[in-house]
C-alpha cells in the first residue's frame, strides 16, 4: 500500500502533524508551554497593539482615536502649547483593570502611574514621570496639562489623591489656575459616576457641588468657567434628568458663551460645535424636537466645516465629529426613526473601526431593530476589540445570541462577562438560566449560589437620591 500523508494543524497553536501509515506511536513528545516576556505580550498582542498609547505613551501602526488623543494630550504637557480643546472621549475607572486583565499584566492596573508605567523603556514614560513628581512645583498651565494627560491614561484616583488640590484663591483669580481646578472636577465627576469594577453593593455618593461652586466662583469669560457650565447643564441632562438644572447651566452656558468672540479661527468653531451639543438637553427634557434638530443641524454644521491645518486639528475634528454622530444617533432613537439611527451610528463606527464603544453603540441600535444576529456580531466586535467595554459586550452579545435561540454560545458569552468583571450580577443570572436550558443542572445551581453571595449585602431599599450612585452594572 502506498503511504498517505495528512499534515494539519495541532489544536490553535502552529505545530504541524504529520500522519504517515506505519508509523509507530512510541514517541511521546514534551510539548513545553509557550512563553513570552512582557514587554511582548504588551507590544505585541492585539490589545497591546491597540492600547499601547496606554502603556507606554508611543504607537506602533494604527490605534483608535481615543488612543491618538493620550499621544495629543503628550504633545500639550512638553511642548508647552496647551490649547483649550482636547479630545472628548475618556474611559471610566474601569478601564486600567480591565486593560491589565486582557493583557495579562496586573501591574498596569495600579492607579499611581508611577507604579503602572515602572519597567517601561519609552523616554516618553520617563519624561512623564518627571513631571508626576515635580507636579508639586509646576506652573499653572503645566499642571493643567499634566492632570489632562494622566485623565486621558485613565489614573483619575491619582489626578484626585496625588495631585496637588485646587485652591480656591488662586483659580477664582487666574484663568490657568481655574483651567487646573476644572480639570480635577471633571476627573471627580468621571471617577464617580462612570463605569467602575467592584462588588455589586458598592455604592458611589456624588453631587457636582464642586463644580457648581467653582462655576459660581471662576472668572468670568475663563474658558474653564464656560467648560463647567456645559459640563453641568450634560450632567443634570444625562445624569440627574433633572429639568430645572438643565435649564439653569443652559442659560449659565448661553451667557458665558456669548463673551467669546467669534474670531473664525478653528477652535472657535469646534467650540461653537461642543456648546451646542452641550445646550441641545434643554430642547430635549422640554420635549421639543423641532427645536433639538435645529440646535443639533447648527452643531453639525460647525462640525463638518471645520478646516483644520495640522493633525492635531484633524484629529479634533474626527473625534468631535465621531462623538456628534452619536449624539444624532440618540435624536433618531428618540424620534423613532431607527432607518437613520443605524445610518449615523454605522457611519460613526466607519470613522473609528478600532473603538469598541462604536461597535456596542451599534450593537444597541440594531438589537432595538430586531436585527439580532447582526447586533451580536456588533457587540462580539465591541467585546473582542477590549476595554473598557469588554464585560459589558459580552454581556449584551449574550443577549442577542439568546435572542436567536443559541443557548450555548450565549452561556459562553456569560461566562466571558464574569471572567473580567466577576460582580457582574445580570450575568450571573444569565448562567443560571442558560446553563438551565442547556442541560447543566449543576452549574446552574452552583451559579446560582454565587449571585446569592453578589446580593447578600446588596441594599433592598431604592438608593436613587440626589446624591446620584453608580447603577447596577451588566
Amino acid at each position: 500500500m502506498t503511504p498517505t500523508k495528512l499534515d494539519r494543524l495541532k489544536s490553535v497553536s502552529t505545530n504541524s502533524v504529520s500522519l504517515r501509515e506505519g508509523w509507530a506511536d512510541t514517541d511521546v513528545p514534551e510539548f513545553a508551554p509557550y512563553t513570552t516576556s512582557r514587554a511582548d505580550a504588551l507590544g505585541d498582542s492585539l490589545h497591546g497593539a491597540l492600547y499601547r498609547p496606554y502603556i507606554d505613551l508611543t504607537k506602533d501602526g494604527e490605534v483608535a482615536v481615543h488612543a491618538d488623543g493620550v499621544l495629543l494630550a503628550y504633545d500639550h504637557l512638553v511642548t508647552g502649547r496647551t490649547r483649550p480643546d482636547w479630545l472628548q472621549q475618556l474611559h471610566p475607572p474601569a478601564f486600567r483593570s480591565l486593560l491589565a486583565h486582557s493583557l495579562g499584566s496586573q501591574e498596569i492596573a495600579h492607579s499611581d502611574p508611577s507604579r503602572a508605567l515602572a519597567g517601561q523603556t519609552s523616554p516618553r514614560v520617563a519624561v512623564v514621570l518627571d513631571y508626576v513628581r515635580d507636579a508639586a512645583r509646576l506652573p499653572a498651565r503645566e499642571l493643567y496639562a499634566l492632570t489632562k494627560l494622566l485623565a486621558a491614561l485613565g489614573f483619575y484616583r491619582y489626578v484626585l489623591t496625588g495631585l496637588p488640590k485646587p485652591v480656591q484663591a488662586r483659580w477664582e483669580s487666574d484663568a490657568d489656575w481655574a483651567a487646573c481646578a476644572y480639570a480635577f472636577f471633571s476627573a471627580r465627576a468621571n471617577y464617580a459616576t462612570s463605569y467602575s469594577l467592584g462588588s455589586p453593593a458598592r455604592r458611589v455618593a456624588y453631587w457636582p457641588r464642586d463644580l457648581i461652586g467653582f462655576h459660581g466662583a471662576a472668572p468670568r469669560g475663563s474658558r474653564a468657567r464656560l467648560d463647567a457650565a456645559m459640563r453641568l447643564c450634560v450632567f443634570a441632562g444625562k445624569i440627574l434628568r433633572n429639568r430645572d438644572l438643565v435649564h439653569q447651566y443652559a442659560r449659565a452656558a448661553k451667557a458665558e458663551f456669548a463673551t467669546f468672540e467669534d474670531d473664525g479661527s478653528f477652535h472657535h468653531r469646534l467650540l461653537a460645535s461642543k456648546y451646542l451639543r452641550a445646550v441641545s438637553f434643554e430642547p430635549m427634557v422640554d420635549g421639543d424636537r423641532d427645536e433639538l434638530r435645529r440646535v443639533l443641524d447648527e452643531a453639525e454644521s460647525h462640525a463638518r466645516a471645520l478646516e483644520p491645518r495640522d493633525d492635531s486639528e484633524r484629529l479634533l475634528k474626527r473625534d468631535n465629529l465621531m462623538i456628534l454622530l452619536e449624539t444624532r444617533t440618540r435624536e433618531a432613537q428618540w424620534n423613532h426613526d431607527l432607518d437613520k439611527a443605524e445610518e449615523l451610528v454605522t457611519h460613526s463606527t466607519a470613522m473609528n473601526p478600532l473603538d469598541p464603544m462604536r461597535h456596542s453603540v451599534r450593537g444597541e441600535v440594531l438589537a432595538q431593530r430586531g436585527k439580532w444576529g447582526q447586533a451580536a456580531a456588533a457587540f462580539e466586535r465591541a467585546a473582542a476589540l477590549g476595554p473598557p467595554l469588554t464585560p459589558m459586550a459580552w454581556y449584551m452579545a449574550g443577549q442577542c445570541r439568546e435572542r436567536l435561540g443559541e443557548p450555548d454560545t450565549a452561556l459562553s458569552h456569560y461566562f466571558a462577562c464574569v471572567q473580567v468583571d466577576p460582580g457582574a450580577v445580570s450575568a450571573y443570572r444569565g448562567i443560571v438560566a442558560m446553563a438551565s436550558r442547556c442541560g447543566f443542572p449543576a452549574m446552574a445551581s452552583r451559579a446560582e449560589a454565587v449571585l446569592h453571595r453578589l446580593m447578600a449585602h446588596v441594599p433592598t431599599a431604592d438608593l436613587a437620591t440626589a446624591d446620584a450612585t453608580v447603577p447596577e452594572r451588566k
